[in-house]
């Protein structure tokens, strides 16, 4: 990648370190060329094993880009802002992919159950995020005519 978060890494890198970026790239309405080779290289991958879904195991202590803790580590939100988490999770799936990624951090307890709603959790998100995006397209549509 030569811009980003993940600037410098390789795609191979990132699909097995970072499957939540090929999930949110997966979500964005008109990719650019290094997003459309990262998703082609994931697909690929696919068949070889390597993941290109977030996993609950694959949510690590990340920093949130946006709002009053921007910056600070999910652990550190954890530890001394339990009500921002409980704040954001009222808002899942329908909310921003840092909230949503906060939360699965935060209420993650290695279970078998616990896995399995959040799978279907972040289908839903993804799905909200695409339905999202179709519609600021729309508006943006709108505003230029």
């Amino acid at each position: 990648m030569t811009y980003g978060r993940y600037i410098g890494h390789t795609y191979s890198w990132i699909v097995m370190n970072r499957p939540h970026y090929v999930t949110w790239a997966r979500t964005q309405p008109d990719p650019d060329k290094l997003l459309v080779g990262l998703m082609a290289f994931a697909d690929e991958s696919n068949d070889q094993g390597i993941p290109t879904e977030t996993g609950l195991a694959d949510v690590n202590n990340d920093t949130i880009s946006l709002g009053q803790f921007k910056g600070r580590s999910f652990a550190w939100i954890t530890l001394h802002a339990p009500a921002y988490i409980n704040f954001a999770a009222q808002f899942v799936p329908n909310c921003s992919t840092d909230f949503f990624r906060l939360v699965q951090y935060a209420q993650y307890d290695g279970t078998a159950a616990f896995d399995t709603k959040w799978r279907q959790l972040r289908r839903r998100h993804i799905a909200w995020m695409h339905l999202r995006e179709g519609v600021e397209q729309g508006l943006r549509n709108i505003a230029i005519v």
